[in-house]
């Protein structure tokens, strides 16, 4: 700026060179061009130098070797509902009045555990007794006179009709003997199934009739796990495979096996898989029975929530990259992949298929990526293919 008689005069930057000494313009210039090229350097992805052949700044990068691992399984995770493997409804058979419920030496409560052949409830026997004593005392007396009739028939002393006569009195007076012996020993219900008594409606005193509900028996050793699997993954699926399902509430619900508390798994094998997919949700009913062990301090309730791990298929020899190194890119209107590797310097992109997810890390099930290769796993944004780069330590190439 000059300034003249209190007027300011503009001077273009031209003319400011122009009176500068000559020797001085070119290296203003040449010092202009190597700031330019530094500051694209930085911006591309802190360089460490030039590679002198390419004139492209070297990027820092830290690179793993692809090495496959030996066995990854191919697990899928669902929600399920814990069913017991049945219920019954036990229904008096015979009229009656209740004497007790259980033994006479051990009232039976609810939540009591009972086995098969324990004694439910006890119905008052006194009609039901003298019936049985009737038709006996009539049964004997027929096998007695069918006895008689017979020997009067091999001296001719009675007709053959007599006898079928004798004998068919015996088989109704048998008949009625065998209805009053079920009834008497029906008027002692006992359980069918072995488990835990759920409900017992009657009390002492009550009279009931012939189907009245008197218990509940819930069977929950095994257990059934309910989950409905969409439609994609039923063909991995078949009756008498063996899936582990986990405690949502006091297991680890994250998809590695290492993050699993084994006290709250169990294993569980499908025993039914539905002929249909249900129309509105496009997924099949599959029942897994599990185990379930009284004297088990960790046991299933029936109704509880829990995470079925469905195993689909297990992968050898596998390669396992880590989630953030796939770089997406858009190719002709679909997403395609790509990582990059080492060779001689110079980053390589690889096109890469991933498939199933553990934690952090991605399984690639195609693509150009081989085993031994120098995967970067970090500086990996920073570089496109052919770049330069240097193999640092990750921390200095992580920024």
């Amino acid at each position: 700026m000059i300034v003249r008689q209190g007027k300011t005069k503009y001077v273009s930057p031209s003319r400011k060179l122009k009176k500068l000494p000559r020797w001085l313009v070119p290296g203003l210039v040449i010092t202009g061009g190597v700031l330019t090229v530094i500051l694209l350097a930085v911006l591309l992805g802190k360089p460490t130098g030039i590679d002198a052949p390419s004139g492209r700044p070297l990027v820092n990068v830290h690179v793993e070797q692809v090495v496959p691992v030996p066995v990854v399984e191919d697990v899928f995770q669902i929600n399920g509902v814990v069913e017991p493997l049945r219920t019954v409804s036990i229904a008096a058979e015979v009229a009656g009045q209740v004497e007790g419920r259980g033994p006479a030496d051990r009232p039976l409560e609810k939540g009591d555990h009972v086995e098969v052949g324990d004694i439910i409830l006890r119905i008052n026997t006194e009609l039901l007794q003298a019936d049985y004593n009737r038709y006996d005392a009539q049964r004997q007396f027929d096998e007695a006179d069918l006895e008689r009739v017979i020997e009067l028939n091999r001296v001719r002393a009675a007709t053959d009709r007599e006898v079928e006569e004798a004998r068919t009195r015996l088989q109704i007076s048998q008949a009625a003997y065998e209805s009053a012996r079920a009834q008497l020993r029906r008027s002692t219900i006992t359980s069918p199934i072995p488990g835990y008594v759920n409900s017992l409606p009657v009390e002492a005193g009550e009279y009931v009739t012939s189907g009245t509900v008197v218990a509940d028996i819930v069977q929950d050793d095994p257990v059934k796990v309910i989950v409905h699997v969409p439609e994609r993954n039923i063909s991995y699926l078949k009756i008498g495979d063996t899936h582990r399902i986990v405690d949502k509430l006091g297991g680890s619900i994250f998809a590695s096996n290492n993050n699993i508390d084994e006290s709250h798994t169990w294993e569980g094998t499908i025993t039914f898989i539905s002929a249909t997919a249900d129309t509105a949700t496009h997924t099949t009913r599959i029942e897994l029975t599990v185990p379930n062990p009284r004297q088990s301090p960790q046991r299933l309730r029936a109704g509880q929530i829990v995470l079925a791990r469905l195993l689909r298929q297990v992968h050898t020899d596998a390669i396992m990259v880590p989630l953030r190194v796939l770089i997406p890119q858009p190719m002709n209107g679909q997403q395609r992949y790509v990582v990059f590797v080492e060779e001689d310097g110079i980053a390589q992109q690889r096109v890469v298929t991933p498939g199933q997810i553990r934690d952090d890390m991605v399984m690639i099930v195609g693509g150009d990526l081989e085993p031994g290769e120098m995967l970067i796993t970090e500086g990996h944004r920073y570089i496109g293919p052919g770049q330069p780069v240097r193999i640092v330590p990750a921390s200095e190439a992580n920024w």
